[in-house]
């Protein structure tokens, strides 16, 4: 290839580039939030690694989480849940409003924790069903401290 070529193919490749990470490959900007009985917890990822996250007794905890099962990947809660201080009251997927075909939603999963107080985790895996969890599957484990 020539030169002034070369140049045009590294642009175009750039500019797709930005493109695809600005706008993400679903169109809309892939975060996950917890709330709290309806209200946006202000809390970072890094923060749920550090130290459980303290709820009251009775609390509807909603885990909304970016998914794209057109990819074969879907979030599942793993491990056993202790129903003593939480249980699952619903999960469900959200479509994307962009229209676009293969764009990613988001899975919703709502807990309510029990009256018990304790400590008890929650953990997610992001993973194709057919494969398992592999070493490069997204975990994601919240310490929950029912207080």
């Amino acid at each position: 290839m020539k030169p002034v070529k070369n140049g045009i193919l590294a642009t175009l490749v750039l500019v797709t580039f930005l493109f695809v990470s600005i706008l993400g490959f679903a169109g809309e900007r892939e975060t996950w939030r917890i709330l709290a009985n309806d209200e946006v917890l202000g809390i970072e990822l890094e923060e749920l690694l550090l130290k459980p996250l303290p709820v009251a007794p009775g609390t509807l905890l909603k885990l909304e989480l970016p998914s794209n099962p057109t990819t074969g990947y879907y979030w599942y809660y793993e491990g056993l849940l202790d129903t003593r201080y939480v249980k699952m009251v619903s999960e469900e997927f959200i479509a994307p409003t962009t229209g676009l075909v293969g764009a990613g939603g988001k899975q919703i999963f709502v807990f309510e924790t029990q009256w018990t107080l304790g400590l008890t985790t929650l953990n997610f895996a992001y993973y194709r069903n057919w494969e398992g969890i592999q070493p490069d599957t997204d975990i994601l484990t919240i310490h929950l401290l029912i207080q």
